[in-house]
């Protein structure tokens, strides 16, 4: 079996994901290849595909425009021999659908606030499979009348093995990855929260990607407390990794999420998480046990069954607040640690082969 893999190829969020998914196939002993969507004209990078560090791989093609064409998909399949297909949130219907009527097999996810009741039709007749990562996704096809299988995402081998940096301060650092600072972000939130925190102690860090609004980020951090450092930069695996070793508390507030590779991450480095009290955060935390919840409130729906989730800043700071005490942090750390080793790589390994319809040694053979 060769199984192809469609997504972006840089360092974000599904890129990530299509890495690692393409290491747990290598893994079942199953051979691979990658077509690499460039960014879209409006991204901050247009056109941009990785081919550097970790990205630096044999058997990636880097594909023409963000929307591939038809011909280039099949050509493409045809070229490297494939029997599979992965994609990962790809609504290009039409295109995937002529592969599948090709007899390749089709197989796909999607972030869940941005597929909705009006796409059903369009991936009912393009993929084979539309399978899940979160309980939460996997409920809500299951209303939809989808039969969707689950790959549980756990701690990549890259991540769960590392250590965690010991610094030479009394400081209690909250990372806050804010990416893109886009509006799935409530960053200003975070920030009002952040500034009625008393403990002198208290750092914010604050991990951007955008450079035009992280910019805009350190003149408004400047004005508002000199507690909040704000990293607009982009930083290699190695580095980022460093940087998230060197926190103390994820600070991780939202108004929605997809999958949240960053509540992975802070399990496997044995992190608390601030965030709020619905799926999926709340599948891998637990209020007072392993991280801090604020309470779930929203207006409107971004899709249904999605909502827009409201952060009060009041309760977010006293989330920071009860964070900065040395004793909690700890009992919280050491439960976030627990539950890290809980979710094991095997785990999605087995799950990625079961997908497929392979029987996984787990050592470089499939039955």
């Amino acid at each position: 079996m060769k199984v192809g893999l469609v997504c972006y190829w840089f360092n974000r969020g599904q890129a990530v994901v299509g890495r690692h998914l393409r290491a747990a196939l290598h893994e079942l002993g199953v051979e691979t290849a990658v077509l690499a969507r460039p960014t879209t004209p409006s991204f901050t990078r247009p056109g941009f595909v990785d081919e550097t560090g970790v990205w630096s791989q044999p058997g990636v093609t880097r594909a023409s425009a963000y929307r591939i064409p038809r011909d280039e998909y099949l050509d493409w399949a045809r070229r490297e021999s494939l029997d599979v297909v992965l994609f990962d949130q790809n609504l290009q219907f039409d295109e995937i659908a002529v592969l599948r009527s090709a007899g390749y097999r089709t197989i796909g996810r999607f972030v869940w606030e941005s597929f909705g009741p009006d796409d059903l039709e369009g991936a009912r007749r393009a993929f084979d499979v539309i399978y899940s990562m979160t309980a939460a996704e996997q409920r809500r096809y299951r209303d939809w009348g989808i039969e969707s299988p689950r790959v549980r995402w756990t701690c990549p081998p890259e991540i769960a093995g590392r250590e965690r940096i010991t610094r030479g301060d009394d400081l209690v650092r909250f990372l806050y990855p804010g990416g893109y600072l886009s509006d799935r972000k409530p960053s200003e939130e975070t920030l009002e929260a952040f500034v009625r925190v008393s403990d002198p102690r208290a750092r914010l860090v604050v991990k951007a990607q955008h450079p035009v609004r992280g910019s805009q980020l350190v003149e408004r951090a400047r004005e508002l407390d000199s507690r909040i450092e704000v990293i607009v930069q982009d930083l290699d695996t190695d580095a980022h990794h460093d940087l998230l070793a060197s926190a103390d508390v994820f600070l991780s507030p939202t108004r929605w999420e997809g999958l949240g590779l960053h509540h992975y991450e802070a399990l496997a480095l044995g992190l608390p998480t601030i965030t709020n009290d619905f799926a999926p955060m709340n599948e891998l935390v637990t209020h007072d046990v392993d991280g801090w919840l604020i309470p779930a409130r929203w207006e409107v729906e971004r899709r249904p069954g999605v909502p827009r989730l409201l952060t009060d800043p009041e309760e977010l700071a006293a989330g920071i607040e009860s964070l900065c005490d040395d004793d909690r942090r700890r009992r919280l750390a050491d439960a976030a640690s627990a539950r890290g080793r809980t979710l094991d790589w095997s785990l999605t390994v087995s799950d990625v082969a079961s997908l497929l319809g392979l029987t996984g040694s787990g050592d470089g053979t499939c039955r």
